[in-house]
């Protein structure tokens, strides 16, 4: 995925073509050399849907848009 954010309205349709895609790129933003829980540092998670993630190792809950403009929606980025 890349980080890169489109230069055009062409360009971000394309790349943001639906949620799933969204949800890709969010994941990519947020955690670019892959999943590190905030709370203990371990790199395994359980995606639970909805852009929530579980840590494995300490069971913390967190979310791609935690912290983010997205964050109080409560549904898809694109809806």
């Amino acid at each position: 995925v890349s980080l890169a954010f489109p230069a055009s309205i062409q360009d971000f349709r394309v790349v943001f073509s639906d949620n799933d895609a969204c949800h890709e790129w969010l994941v990519a933003c947020r955690w670019p050399d892959g999943f590190r829980c905030q709370a203990c540092g371990h790199r395994v998670a359980w995606e639970r849907g909805s852009g929530r993630f579980v840590c494995r190792a300490c069971r913390r809950d967190t979310s791609i848009t935690a912290g983010q403009p997205f964050t109080a929606r409560g549904e898809g980025v694109l809806d």
